[in-house]
């Protein structure tokens, strides 16, 4: 299905998107189909998000009661793109090679459903899993800072996708699942500033002496709250350097006595890592708290899109003139490679 449509981005600014749809069959999860390699996840990722021309690529799951109860899974693939002959050619090219990648265990079936007004669970409640951020106070007075702003980048490595998917509970009522991933590069403000961040963690880290103004020699100890900070950006600097990064919004939408508990297990699943010896942190359930917040929730959500809200208390108005503004998509950003951890799909051996 290839649909156009406008979207208002604000009350002056129009744009006209294409869309296209597939609903792909087979080995979906909650049989017993293992995980494919991360290299399935890359190159299902290359021929979708990654293809010039594709404004987005979502996967969407709708998990719904069948009529004996028991839970039925429907996966579709959508990838959108600007409205003209280039961008349908770029959104028809991209769901065809990502069927290809798909293999052989997958099939199609005809569409019978819109990620617009037809979804089963269009208007209600919505929650993201989003990068963990926090704020830590330095240890000494010397650094010239109220606070250091850390984003979480260690997350796991998938082991726990499939047992998601086997444990999931009976559902009264439709859950849709959204995974969308866009195609982006760092802007010369964001890059600016996150190698400012970066470097003047590293040296507040560090034992050093210094001359001070009477050319006395003054030893500054390591902030040891720096060094956790500093390390903390290390691990998902890759994120920032890498030429195929990505934003990738995670969000559930359905009754909120059902996506309440089911954002915790997704989000335990994929941030754990036995391999690691522990379960990573790197991902935290984000629940809109305002009328803004849910409009920004949903329309994110409908329209395919990474609309930043809510999150840590450092973006609320309170903190307006102390919040780092530039860093604000980078909960949202992801390398190829963490990426690919959420394009996992379980498929036929």
């Amino acid at each position: 299905l290839l649909w156009h449509q406008a979207e208002w981005r604000n009350s002056l600014e129009r744009a006209e998107h294409v869309f296209g749809t597939i609903h792909v069959v087979g080995a979906l999860p909650g049989e017993l189909a293992p995980i494919r390699l991360m290299s399935i996840s890359k190159k299902i990722l290359g021929s979708g998000a990654l293809v010039p021309g594709c404004a987005a690529l979502e996967y969407r799951y709708v998990l719904s009661p069948d009529r004996s109860g028991a839970l039925q899974v429907d996966l579709y693939f959508t990838a959108k793109g600007y409205s003209d002959s280039d961008g349908e050619r770029a959104v028809i090219g991209a769901l065809i090679s990502l069927h290809r990648s798909l293999g052989p265990e997958f099939g199609l079936r005809p569409l019978d459903y819109s990620i617009r007004g037809d979804a089963p669970t269009y208007g209600m409640p919505i929650r993201e899993l989003r990068r963990s951020e926090d704020i830590i106070s330095p240890v000494y007075a010397y650094v010239p800072a109220d606070f250091f702003y850390v984003i979480e980048g260690d997350l796991g490595d998938c082991s726990g996708w499939a047992n998601f998917w086997w444990s999931l509970p009976e559902l009264t009522d439709p859950v849709e699942l959204s995974f969308l991933f866009k195609q982006t590069a760092l802007s010369s403000e964001e890059r600016s500033v996150c190698e400012r961040i970066i470097a003047d963690l590293h040296r507040y880290s560090e034992s050093r002496m210094e001359y001070d103004a009477f050319q006395n020699l003054v030893p500054y100890p390591a902030d040891t709250n720096a060094r956790i900070a500093y390390e903390s950006w290390n691990d998902w600097r890759r994120a920032l350097q890498s030429p195929d990064s990505l934003l990738v919004r995670v969000a559930l939408r359905g009754p909120a006595s059902l996506i309440g508990p089911l954002s915790m297990q997704l989000g335990a699943a994929l941030n754990d890592s036995p391999s690691r010896g522990r379960g990573s942190q790197g991902l935290e359930v984000i629940v809109p708290e305002s009328d803004s917040q849910r409009r920004s929730a949903s329309e994110s959500f409908d329209w395919l899109e990474v609309y930043p809200w809510g999150g840590h208390t450092i973006w609320s108005p309170d903190w307006a003139h102390m919040a780092p503004h530039g860093l604000r998509r980078l909960p949202y950003l992801y390398s190829l490679d963490d990426a690919s951890v959420m394009a996992m799909l379980p498929t036929g051996a």
